[in-house]
């Protein structure tokens, strides 16, 4: 079983260079990292990805259509809803997303067209933890 003993907690190495990722002592920026909480929704083309923040208590987004980001919105208890929307290769979609605290969640509405097969609207509530 390896267990790659010789990789120094802090460093990353690169064709034998070595670099400082952080001050050993800053522990809770690691744990903010290592501990961050992320989710993935997608319905056809519409993909939402977002990690939670813990200080300050947010959530970070990307809208992506068919992988090309329409937008990035940052929610938090001030600021709990973003509502974005684009059109591409003839596809067409509109969403809100929205912050919850109790439960801490996302809730999803929107609405997506398909050139052919015409619109479907989604309701869906996500959770997410902190």
């Amino acid at each position: 079983m390896a267990t790659l003993r010789h990789i120094e907690e802090g460093y990353v190495y690169r064709d034998g260079d070595r670099r400082r990722l952080y001050d050993t002592i800053d522990t809770s920026r690691v744990q903010a990292v290592l501990l961050r909480q992320c989710i993935e929704w997608s319905i056809g083309p519409l993909a939402i990805r977002g990690c939670v923040n813990s200080d300050p208590l947010g959530v970070r987004l990307c809208v992506d259509l068919f992988d090309v980001a329409l937008a990035h919105c940052t929610l938090s208890p001030a600021s709990p809803s973003c509502t974005v929307g684009g059109c591409l290769e003839g596809y067409r979609a509109e969403l809100t997303v929205t912050l919850n605290q109790h439960p801490f969640s996302l809730t999803i509405t929107g609405t997506l067209c398909a050139p052919v097969a015409g619109c479907k609207s989604f309701n869906v509530t996500v959770p997410v933890g902190t």
